[in-house]
């Protein structure tokens, strides 16, 4: 196991906060730490520890490992000292109670990718563009943030982190043509050319998505597929 050098170690010396904390004693202590290490230090959702430790700057590099039922899991090491983050060193701002519910109010309480509703404490005020690669000026500008539900925050992590300019270059440009940043209007997703639409039925339209469920079953497809095909014949005869 190799020894953090001068560098790291004063960088991890400054790391606050019970989560990240754990996540720097048991990579200190083994070398790596996997989310069913974290999980079983009682943490149900193991990426928003290991963000807690990007957050204030600790480069962290991901690769996959086998448990004993032989299952992919992701494993976490430290990463190059030349990848500090030195503008986060100090950690993220708090997003004040207010902020985050008027990035709510913005956005109708809704998850601004699946659009689906909540409040306070089912949605989470995140960075449009990633906290690792935009950092923090302290200003908390109220364009910077959209509101997320915990699938959409997780799914968004892990594309985020699988992007090519996530990797290397971290182009801001980049990132807010990204749908991950404005899924209002976005040229990528990740990087590559791809258009997503997010459908929610609520209420009364329940019995609209049953009926297409049904007809998509007598056709042998996908609901999504059927819902493509319909939405793409509305489109011509609109032209």
């Amino acid at each position: 196991m190799a020894t953090p050098s001068k560098e790291l170690r004063l960088a991890l010396d400054k790391v606050t906060g019970k989560r990240a904390m754990l996540v720097v004693e048991l990579i200190l202590a083994q070398g790596s730490v996997t989310t069913e290490d974290l999980k079983a230090k009682g943490y149900e959702h193991p990426p928003r520890a290991i963000k807690d430790v990007k957050d204030q700057g600790i480069p962290l590099v991901r690769s996959w490992t086998k448990n004993a039922e032989g299952k992919k899991i992701a494993e976490y090491r430290f990463g190059s000292p030349k990848d500090l983050r030195i503008d986060q060193l100090k950690g993220r701002k708090a997003i004040p109670k207010r902020l985050k519910q008027d990035i709510l109010n913005a956005h109708g309480s809704r998850c601004a990718i699946c659009r689906a509703t909540g409040n306070t404490r089912s949605l989470q005020a995140d960075h449009r563009v990633p906290y690792e690669v935009s950092g923090d000026d302290g200003t908390l500008n109220l364009d910077e943030f959209m509101p997320l539900c915990t699938s959409c925050n997780r799914a968004k992590s892990w594309s985020c982190e699988s992007c090519e300019n996530w990797k290397h270059t971290r182009d801001l440009t980049v990132c807010r043509t990204c749908h991950w940043a404005t899924p209002e209007g976005y040229s990528h997703v990740a990087g590559t050319d791809i258009r997503t639409l997010y459908l929610t039925w609520e209420g009364q339209e329940t019995k609209l998505f049953d009926r297409l469920t049904a007809c998509a079953k007598q056709q042998g497809i996908a609901a999504e597929d059927l819902a493509k095909k319909i939405l793409q014949q509305a489109v011509r005869q609109s032209r």
